[in-house]
C-alpha cells in the first residue's frame, strides 16, 4: 500500500519559500503521513484522530474507541522536516515503528533525506549501529556556516509566525528574548494571538514530558509559564494587551543575560548557548556518541558511510548504492559511497566469517594536520565490526598508502613501472615501521597491509579507466587523547604534567633517533597528532604511542644536535598551560637524555642485532633503506646526548 500524505509534500515551500511543513507525523500502521496544521505532534495526532472519526460518521460507524485512539496515538512516529532533510525521532523501546516509519518515507524521498535522532540513548544507538547505519545519525556540523544554517532552520511555528527554535530531540520550542520583542511590532490582533499561543504552550506537556514552549535563557525564578499563565489575554483591552506585553517583556529581560537578549548568529557565545538548548540531551557531539569509546580528536571528525547489513547471514549492501539515479543529490551520492569504503566492507566480510554488523567512516580531516604535503593520497578510515560471539566490538584504522599505483599514473609513468614502484614503496613502508621498533619507538604492536581494487580515472587518460591494486595498512584503533590535544584543565591536574614530561622526553629522544624531522613547512613531525597519550586507572598518563611513523628516516645526515633544536617545541607549546613550566622542561630534557644514551648503550653493546637487521649488501645503493639503516646507526653511535639536551635548553631560554 503506498504511503498516503495528508498536507503538504514534504519539502514543499510556500510562496515565500518557506517549508510549508517543519513538523509531520507518520501513522505506520495506516501509512500515513500527516504535515497539516498544528504543528506540533500531539495536535497532529489528535487532528488525524478527528479525522478518521469524521469519515466514520460519514460512513454511519460508530467512533474510534479510547483503546484504538491510544493504540493511534502511540504507534505514530515524530517526525521533523528541515530542508532537504527529514529526522526521525525513534522511541527506544519501538524501534520497529522507527524503521518502518524510514523504509515508508523512502516512498516519497531519497533515502539520504532521512536521518535519526536521539542516538544518545543506547538502546537507539545499537539499533542503528547492527543496521551498519552509522551514516544515517544527525549530527552538528563543525563549521560555523553551517552552525548558522542549522539554527536558522530550526525556527518553527506553531499556529502564527516562526518565531520558535525547535528542539528536535526533546520537541521543545525555545522563545528567545529578542523574538519575544519583535512581537511589539505586530498589529493588535497578531499580537493577541501570539500571546495566546504562548501562554497556552508553555503550560503544555509533549509526548516526552518536555514543555511544549520555554523561554531561552531566562531564570525560571524569575520569569517562566507562570507568569502568563491564566492571565485574560483574550479579554483584554488594546491598551491593557500592550501593558501587559511590556511588562512580560521587560521581566523576561530581567531574567535573562545580557549576552543571550539579542539572537546574535555572528556572536560565539549565543551560537554555543543557542545550540546547547537545541540539543539538551548531549547530542551536540551526536558523533562520538554512536561509536562509544573514541578518542576526543576524533569527535565529529569522522564521516560514516553507508556499507549495508547482515539479512539472514547474507550481506545486503545499503540500496543508496544504486540511488545514483536521483541526481538531485548526486554530489551528497558521490560523497557518501565511497568506492573504498565498500572495498574495506568486501574485505572485513572475508577476514571475518561471523560478523552481526560493521560500520564503516571517513576520517575528514587529519587529526595532526591539514595535510603534510602536496602530493600522494592520506585517506584515513575507520571500522567497527562486531563479530556474533564476541561482547564488544573490535575497531580498526585503514590508511591508504600514500604513493600507490595511482599516484604513479598520474605522473604519467607506465602501468608496469608504477606497479613496481607502489611494491617498493610497500617494502620501504614495511622496513620504516621494523626500523622504528628496534629503535625504541613506541609503535601499535601489529600492522597488516591489505590492498583494494580501484577503476583508475585519474589525470593519465592515456591510461584508460584500468583496474588497479592499492594498498593500505591495517592496525586496531588505539585509544587516548593526542599529546597536542590534551585540554588545559587535564594538564593542571595534581601530577599530570610531571609524568607526561617524562613520557614526552622519552618519545622524542625515539622521534630524534629515527630522523623524524620536519615537514615541508618547517614543522616537526613529533607532538603535532601521531601521540597518543594512554591515561592509567589513576587517570594519570601511563605511556604514548606514536600511531604512525610519519618522517621517519628522512633526515638521515645532519647530526642530532642539528634535529634537536626542533624539539624544543613540547616545552614551549605547554608553557602557559602546565603548573611548573621550568620544572616541566626539566623532567622532559632528563627522560630525553635519558633515552637517548639508553638506545645508544644498547647498539653498542649488541651491535650485530642492529646490523643484521635489514639487508647491508644494499648499503651502497645510496638513499636506500639499508643506506638510511647504516646512516642511522652510525649518527647514534656518535651521539652526545648531554650536547643535544644542552642544544634544546638554549633554545628553550636556558
Amino acid at each position: 500500500m503506498p504511503l498516503q500524505v495528508i498536507g503538504p509534500a514534504p519539502f514543499e515551500r510556500d510562496e515565500r519559500n518557506r517549508l510549508k511543513s517543519s513538523i509531520a507525523t507518520l501513522f505506520v500502521e495506516q501509512q500515513v503521513l500527516f504535515t497539516n496544521a498544528p504543528f506540533y505532534h500531539i495536535g497532529q495526532r489528535e487532528g488525524f484522530v478527528e479525522r478518521l472519526n469524521s469519515e466514520r460518521h460519514a460512513a454511519g460507524r460508530p467512533p474510534l474507541t479510547a483503546t484504538e485512539v491510544s493504540r493511534i496515538f502511540t504507534e505514530a512516529v515524530d517526525l521533523i522536516i528541515d530542508p532537504g532533510q527529514i529526522r526521525i525521532r525513534p522511541w527506544p523501546d519501538r524501534m520497529d515503528l522507527a524503521f518502518a516509519a524510514d523504509e515508508l518515507l523512502q516512498q516519497v524521498v531519497s533515502k539520504l533525506e532521512v536521518k535519526f535522532v536521539n542516538v544518545s540513548n543506547p538502546v537507539v544507538r545499537r539499533a542503528i549501529k547492527a543496521r551498519g547505519e552509522c551514516w544515517r545519525v544527525d549530527a552538528v556540523p563543525l563549521e560555523d556556516r553551517d552552525r548558522r544554517a542549522l539554527i536558522r532552520n530550526a525556527k518553527r511555528a506553531i499556529g502564527g509566525r516562526p518565531i520558535y527554535y525547535h528542539n528536535s530531540l526533546s520537541g521543545t520550542r525555545w522563545l528567545t528574548y529578542h523574538e519575544f520583542c519583535g512581537l511589539g511590532n505586530l498589529d493588535e490582533a497578531e499580537l493577541r494571538f501570539h500571546l495566546l499561543e504562548i501562554a497556552e504552550f508553555t503550560v503544555r506537556r509533549n509526548l516526552q514530558d518536555r514543555p511544549e514552549v520555554d523561554f531561552f535563557g531566562a531564570d525560571p525564578a524569575r520569569f517562566a509559564a507562570k507568569d502568563l499563565a491564566g492571565a485574560p489575554v483574550a479579554a483584554l483591552s488594546p491598551g491593557d494587551l500592550r501593558r501587559r506585553y511590556g511588562e512580560w517583556k521587560d521581566a523576561f529581560r530581567e531574567a535573562t543575560p545580557g549576552d543571550l537578549r539579542t539572537d546574535d548568529y555572528g556572536t560565539e557565545e549565543w551560537r554555543r548557548a543557542i545550540l546547547r538548548a537545541l540539543f539538551v540531551y548531549g547530542d551536540q557531539t551526536v558523533i562520538e556518541q554512536v561509536l562509544t569509546g573514541l578518542s576526543p580528536e576524533f569527535y565529529m571528525n569522522v564521516r560514516w558511510l553507508p556499507g549495508g547489513r547482515f539479512v539472514d547471514g547474507r550481506f545486503r549492501f545499503d540500496p543508496v548504492w544504486v540511488e545514483k539515479v536521483r541526481t538531485s543529490r548526486e554530489r551528497e551520492w558521490k560523497s557518501l559511497c565511497d568506492p573504498v569504503a565498500k572495498n574495506i566492507v568486501q574485505n572485513l566480510i572475508r577476514e571475518y566469517g561471523d560478523i552481526e554488523y560493521l560500520n564503516v567512516g571517513r576520517v575528514s580531516e587529519s587529526l595532526k594536520r591539514e595535510v603534510h604535503e602536496n602530493a600522494g593520497r592520506r585517506a584515513v578510515y575507520i571500522a567497527e565490526v562486531k563479530l556474533r560471539h564476541e561482547e564488544t566490538p573490535v575497531r580498526w584504522i585503514m590508511r591508504l598508502l600514500k604513493w600507490g599505483v595511482w599516484e604513479h599514473l598520474d605522473d604519467d609513468k607506465s602501468m608496469e613501472h608504477s606497479v613496481w614502484e607502489c611494491s617498493e614503496y610497500v617494502d620501504y613502508w614495511m622496513d620504516r615501521w621494523l626500523g622504528c621498533r628496534q629503535l625504541g619507538m613506541r609503535l601499535p604492536a601489529r600492522v597488516t597491509m591489505r590492498w583494494l581494487n580501484e577503476r583508475y580515472t585519474g589525470k593519465a587518460a592515456r591510461h584508460g579507466q584500468p583496474l588497479i591494486r592499492t594498498p593500505y595498512f591495517e592496525r586496531s584503533y588505539l585509544s587516548g587523547t593526542a599529546t597536542n590535544r590534551i585540554p588545559r584543565e587535564t594538564l593542571g591536574r595534581p601530577g599530570y604534567a610531571e609524568k607526561l614530561a617524562v613520557l614526552l622526553g622519552k618519545a622524542a629522544a625515539s622521534s630524534l633517533i629515527v630522523g623524524r624531522g620536519l615537514d615541508e613547512r618547517g614543522v616537526p613531525f613529533f607532538d603535532h597528532g601521531d601521540e597518543l597519550v594512554r591515561e592509567g586507572p589513576d587517570g594519570l598518563p601511563e605511556e604514548i604511542l606514536a600511531v604512525r611513523h610519519i618522517g621517519a628516516f628522512r633526515d638521515c645526515e645532519n647530526g642530532l644536535e642539528h634535529l634537536a633544536a626542533h624539539y624544543v617545541h613540547p616545552v614551549l607549546a605547554r608553557r602557559e598551560h602546565v603548573p611548573d613550566p621550568r620544572g616541566f622542561a626539566e623532567l622532559y630534557l632528563g627522560a630525553l637524555r635519558e633515552e637517548l644514551a639508553r638506545v645508544q648503550r644498547s647498539f653498542r653493546d649488541h651491535r650485530g642485532d642492529f646490523l643484521g637487521l635489514f639487508d647491508m649488501s644494499r648499503v651502497r645503493v645510496e638513499k636506500s633503506f639499508a643506506w638510511r639503516w647504516a646512516a642511522i646507526l652510525d649518527r647514534l653511535d656518535r651521539a652526545e646526548p648531554d650536547r643535544i639536551v644542552e642544544r634544546i635548553r638554549r633554545c628553550a631560554g636556558g
